[in-house]
């Protein structure tokens, strides 16, 4: 198929929440608005304040939808990653977010939903001292990741509401990098890449089969490893590399399909280039 690199960022936006569902929209405003190099912090900064709402709201301390764990557990869930992703949407990856997409292929619950719905800024920052007057300062903890409000726009099913990431289709090219999660050993590096998908593939219960995996040039002229590739409160030690990806399977499924090291963080996020 013939490749389009900008990512897709059509989308349907409303004003109705809908009582379950598997996806919700929001529309990212700012001065300036994060870039999707940052997609993992909005991320991060997202779910932690969907917890705390989610909290607030039920008196519970978190609900396994919107943290991967078992109820009131630090164990880690493991059905093939039914949980909660968060997506960044831009025009190109250096420019700002325009969308933020929260989706959890088991669907959220009522009170999933009343929490995400009462999101209306992110933002993670640190105190750095007192002013003049005596109040407190802040500096934001993430550089280029300040306030950030955002609004819902949509709920629904995927299909309906982020049409441009479900497919269904044979051919798929990353929009953020991919970030495999094994250690590469002697195997040639396509070869390499091309397991990692295929085991991601099958933790997520797809059963098709990787043809190719192709390693893209920087994507816009843009190198995967100016990616934010760590989680807030760790250093970018703990990164591994990144990359821009095309994948052919044998035969077509539908997504969205986010693989790979924090693709719950909004790497690793796929589109369909073709059928």
């Amino acid at each position: 198929p013939t490749e389009d690199t900008r990512i897709p960022t059509r989308v349907k936006e409303a004003t109705a929440v809908q009582d379950s569902c598997t996806t919700v929209l929001f529309s990212i405003h700012g001065r300036p608005a994060p870039t999707q190099l940052l997609a993992v912090a909005l991320a991060d900064v997202f779910m932690d304040a969907a917890q705390k709402k989610f909290s607030g709201l039920t008196g519970r301390p978190a609900s396994p939808v919107l943290t991967g764990h078992l109820s009131d557990s630090s164990e880690r869930r493991l059905d093939q990653h039914q949980h909660i992703h968060v997506f960044t949407l831009a025009e190109r990856p250096d420019r700002p977010a325009t969308h933020l997409v929260a989706w959890a292929p088991e669907g959220f619950g009522p009170n999933e939903i009343a929490a995400l719905a009462r999101i209306n800024q992110l933002r993670r920052s640190v105190p750095s001292g007192s002013d003049a007057t005596g109040g407190s300062q802040y500096r934001d903890l993430v550089r280029g990741f300040s306030p950030t409000r955002i609004v819902l726009a949509n709920t629904g099913q995927p299909e309906d509401v982020v049409p441009q990431l479900v497919g269904p289709s044979k051919h798929w090219m990353s929009l953020t990098p991919f970030q495999p999660n094994r250690y590469q050993k002697r195997s040639s590096l396509e070869s390499y890449l091309s397991d990692c998908v295929q085991r991601e593939l099958t933790y997520r219960g797809i059963t098709a089969q990787v043809i190719s995996v192709r390693i893209r040039p920087d994507r816009e002229s843009v190198p995967a490893q100016r990616f934010r590739r760590h989680r807030v409160g760790r250093s970018l030690a703990t990164a591994r590399p990144a990359f821009w990806l095309n994948v052919e399977l044998d035969r077509p499924v539908f997504g969205p399909l986010a693989l790979g090291g924090l693709s719950h963080f909004g790497l690793g996020l796929f589109g369909p280039t073709g059928s």
